[in-house]
Formats: C-alpha cells, structure tokens, sequence
C-alpha cells in the first residue's frame, strides 16, 4: 500500500472502482488508484491511498508474489530468485525499508510535529500500537494523552464464578432447542424438529416439525407437557 509521497510512481492509473480498506480502529481507507514504484532500484506494483500518509510493504503480499523474506539479528531482506532486491533494519517493533534512491540520500528529514488529536487517531488507526513503534512508524508521533482502552486490556479480568444450580427431581429444568432444516424429509414431510431435554435424567424427546413457526413450537410444547 503506497501513500504516493515516499516514492515516485512510474505507472499510474485510476481503478474503476475504489477499494475499502479496513484498519484497526474499524475505520476504512480508500485505494484510487495502481501502479509500480522503485523501492531501492527493484519495481514493484502498488496501490495509491491518498488519504494514507505512509507507505507498507505487505510481507504476505510479497510473499504470494514469490518473494523470500528473511529476518534475524534486526536486519530483514527481501529476496527474489535467491537476489537480495530490498534490504532494511529494525526500528523499535517495526522493519524499515529504505524507500528512497542513493541520490535523493540528501534530502530532508524534517518533519511536523503531529497534534494530540492526530496521534491519539493514528494510535487507534494502527490497533493501539505501543508508543515506541508508533514513534518509528508515524513521522512527528507525539505521546498522547494515557490511552483508556489501553489500559483496560491491560487489567486483569475478574471471573465470577457462580454455582451451577443443580436439579433434584425430573422435569424440574427442560432444555430446549430447535433445528433445520434438512435436505431429507421426514415420513410425516417435516423438515425440522424441536427437542426438550430434562436437565435431572437427560432424559430427550424429539417432535418432527413441518416449520419453526412459534405456533407449531407451541403445539409440541403442550404436547410435550401433557405427556409428561
């Protein structure tokens, strides 16, 4: 997924129609347009999101495409028919690959400081990522206000556990359920039934329903509990 800013496209052209994508904090993103980058003097195919401001290289993608990728001791490449192509280098929880050419090496690094409120979205946009790698990803990250969903999934979960109420006699508790439909229909041409199962003896009885109806699940109840 390309943002357009860190390389230059050298293909280029409008989908036909634009493609959602989802991100962690159920947000969407559009995709406009397609085309092919150079990252590091390799050519690769990419997908245009204007509203994105950074650029992703997606290991599973490369990986469909035949590439191999390999990480260890915080360096990772990408190969392509045993050909290094990319190379990059660990940066806090995140691989970084150098996306510019040996002769733009100059250019600036300088970047804008990002507001509270930009950062506390990006924070939700890349699924409450911990701030040491939301720095490394996200130019002009700030640390943010304490982040409350953070620190709820970082408590404990209190279980309460409450006793199971055991029967005593039969038919004190009956379980009930209903299911269908099934291909194969019944002698009587029901394609559905429902069952009632006595919690003390387990105890199970089975009615053949011609539909699910509340009416014919009434019907077998009543009959249900005459018979008993």
């Amino acid at each position: 997924m390309h943002n357009g800013n860190d390389f230059d496209f050298n293909t280029y052209e409008r989908l036909p129609n634009p493609i959602g994508i989802q991100l962690g904090n159920k947000t969407c993103i559009f995709v406009t347009h397609q085309g092919s980058v150079r990252v590091q003097d390799h050519q690769i195919d990419a997908l245009h999101t204007p509203s994105f401001r950074y650029s992703l290289l997606s290991v599973v993608e490369l990986d469909s495409q035949g590439y191999h990728t390999k990480f260890g001791n915080g360096k990772c490449s990408i190969q392509n028919s045993n050909v290094t192509v990319m190379t990059g280098s660990r940066n806090g929880q995140l691989f970084q690959v150098e996306p510019i050419h040996s002769h733009h090496s100059d250019r600036s690094n300088s970047f804008t400081l990002l507001s509270t409120a930009e950062s506390h979205l990006w924070h939700k946009r890349l699924a409450h990522l911990n701030h040491v790698s939301m720095k490394s990803l996200v130019d002009g990250y700030v640390l943010t206000d304490i982040c409350e969903v953070c620190i709820l999934a970082k408590h404990e979960q209190k279980i309460i556990r409450v006793p199971v109420l055991w029967t005593t006699t039969p038919f004190e508790l009956v379980h009930s359920d209903t299911c269908s439909p099934f291909n194969t229909k019944s002698h009587s041409g029901g394609l559905h039934f429902i069952v009632f199962i006595d919690d003390y003896t387990r105890h199970t009885t089975v009615y053949i329903l011609l539909d699910k109806h509340a009416e014919s699940c009434i019907l077998a109840f009543q009959s249900f509990k005459a018979r008993i």
